[in-house]
Order: C-alpha cells, then structure tokens, then sequence
C-alpha cells in the first residue's frame, strides 16, 4: 500500500518550483479571481515577495450559492537559499508560497452533480496507522489513482502557489500545479444511506484558480476552478465510473469574513 504522507501545518517545507514576483494592478473580475497580470520574472532572485503568515475565517460559494464557513492559513514569502553552480555561492532565495484549507464545499459540490443521492457521510481523509475502513480505504485508493497526495488537494494540506504579481496593497497568486502534469484534483469519498460508496474526483485547472492576499491582513479571496468530475459508484460486485464535464466550470469561491489567531475547525 502506497504512503499517504500529509503535509500539516508546521510541515512546509517541500521540493517546488522558483516563485518569484513582479509589479501589478488590483483587478479583479466578476467572475471571481481571473486578473491580467505580468509574467513574473523566475529567475530574478532579489525580486521580494513580502513573508506574511495570515490565518483567516471565510466562507465557501460554489456557483455563487454560500456554503461552508471554514478556516484557512496562507503563508507568503518562504525563502530557501539559492545556490550557483558550484552548489555553495548563494545567489538568492527562492521564494514559496502556501495555502491551506480546513475544509471544502464537498457537500455543495456533491448536490450540484447528484442532487438525488442522499448522502449520509462525506469521507475526506484518513486515519494514521491500522487498518482502514471501507471509506477511507477508497479514498486513499482514489488518491493514489490520481497521482497520490502531490496532485491532490486535501483538507488541511498546503499547497504551493505562485506569485503572478505584487501591487502596493495586494499579492496576486496562482495555483502551482503538481510537477508531472497541469492539472490537480481534489477528491472524497460519500457513502449513500443505503450504505453504498461513491468516489467523486474533481478536476482542478490551477490557470483558472487564483488568489488575492491584502498584505495588511484585512482580506483574502481565492477560487478553485473545476473542470471535470469523475464519479465512481463501488459495490462489492464491480465498478461503475461516469464522466462529466462541466460546462461552464464550477467555480468554489473562498472570502474571508475576519482574521483568527489560528485556523480551527470548520462547521
């Protein structure tokens, strides 16, 4: 079985591309985060993206209709050292920056594209150690599937993002996809009340996912963009997998409603 390694709070540190940052604007579209900014210049290492570390209590929409209020942590301007080409002349830093989510709209998300399945229970993560249940044995199953953990977005795992751009009062962020392939997902597991299991796999197209951290503090907005739902009905017999594409895409919108000390649970 393969290792589901989680990737908590104090546990930041993982091997991600250079982010680096460059001078913008502060627009922002109705149709959530898609801003026009510069490219940003990889290569320069003296470009500062500034080291915040913000906790936040916001709310999640899908398609504009509220959700969940969850708690989200975002941590900007990591720096690790850069070296040159002897591996020991520091040139640099390059520059991490992470988000992390206590919850997502699994629920909003699961009636949007099976409004007739009565749920009794969302599954989405695992206990450490020992053996797992039905549940959670198909969501590490659905997980490993897709490109274990790296490629997936989970509840309390931080994810890098990149910085597109830097205003006077903003950091505009971008979703980093996983090393290997473009494209991300963010998965569970729901058990029917006749107690039948379904694993539903979203795609997430990290282009279209973006963010925008006020570096005062005061607010933090960001979108996942879905694409696709993959929808796995299991029974002890076989397997039954549907395709849908989602046209237009699902937008989760995530706005902060206050700052908090520390991410706690969602309701």
């Amino acid at each position: 079985m393969v290792k589901h390694k989680k990737l908590i709070w104090g546990l930041l540190v993982i091997t991600l591309a250079v982010t680096s940052c460059s001078k913008g604007n502060d627009d922002v579209t109705e149709s959530g985060l898609r801003y026009d900014m510069p490219k940003p210049n990889y290569d320069n290492p003296t470009t500062t993206i500034p080291s915040l570390d913000y906790s936040f209590r916001g709310v999640w929409t899908v398609d504009n209709s509220a959700t969940d209020t969850v708690d989200v942590r975002v941590i900007t301007g990591e720096n690790v050292p850069k070296y040159g080409a002897d591996g020991k002349t520091p040139i640099g830093f390059i520059y991490k920056n992470y988000i992390a989510y206590n919850g997502f709209p699994y629920m909003a998300i699961m009636k949007k594209i099976a409004p007739d399945v009565k749920v009794a229970k969302i599954t989405y993560d695992m206990r450490v150690g020992g053996l797992l249940p039905a549940d959670e044995a198909l969501l590490l199953k659905t997980i490993v599937a897709h490109g274990d953990n790296y490629s997936c977005i989970e509840t309390y795992v931080a994810k890098e993002y990149l910085c597109e751009g830097i205003s006077e009062s903003s950091l505009y962020l971008v979703l980093k996809p996983a090393e290997d392939q473009l494209l991300l997902y963010l998965p569970f597991v729901v058990t029917t009340d006749q107690g039948k299991l379904i694993s539903v796999t979203a795609t997430v197209h990290p282009n279209y996912s973006k963010a925008v951290l006020k570096t005062d503090g005061t607010t933090f907005t960001s979108t996942l963009a879905l694409t696709h739902i993959e929808y796995k009905e299991v029974s002890e017999l076989d397997e039954v997998t549907k395709e849908m594409k989602l046209e237009p895409e699902m937008t989760l919108k995530y706005t902060s409603i206050k700052r908090i000390d520390s991410p706690l649970s969602g309701n």
